[in-house]
């Protein structure tokens, strides 16, 4: 989808969805915690769907008002941010074999075999994907 799709699915939201847009929200000052309150069970919990609904609406319009090197630009935090998720995750997962012990480790101080495999796989993953951060830099 290219920016002026985007800004048009972002229009056809916007014009499809007036009566949601218009929930008053506490943030923005429009409704009182005490009005709020004076709400019955029922419609408090209406109100609370469409506060919810307005609020992810909201979200994606404005996702979608991003102009196309914008959208490039959150795709790469984005890359970046599961991609140091997976080193942290590989980082303790390689600590917590290697301090294991008796239960991961032969009489001898070697790794039993499969704890082996393990920690190799998970090493040489670690290995390609701090690599892919020096060869990106």
């Amino acid at each position: 989808m290219n920016y002026t799709e985007r800004l048009k699915e972002a229009e056809r939201l916007e014009r499809e969805n007036v009566a949601l847009l218009s929930t008053p929200l506490m943030s923005e000052g429009n409704i009182s915690p005490m009005q709020v309150g004076l709400f019955s069970h029922r419609q408090k919990e209406r109100w609370q769907k469409a506060v919810s609904a307005k609020m992810n609406l909201e979200t994606r319009i404005k996702e979608l008002r991003y102009t196309d090197k914008e959208v490039t630009h959150w795709e790469v935090i984005e890359a970046q941010v599961i991609r140091e998720a997976r080193i942290s995750q590989l980082e303790r997962q390689i600590e917590d074999i290697e301090s294991l012990g008796a239960m991961s480790h032969k009489p001898n101080g070697e790794l039993k075999l499969a704890y082996k495999r393990t920690l190799d796989i998970a090493q040489a993953e670690l290995k390609d994907l701090l690599s892919q951060n020096v060869r990106s830099r």
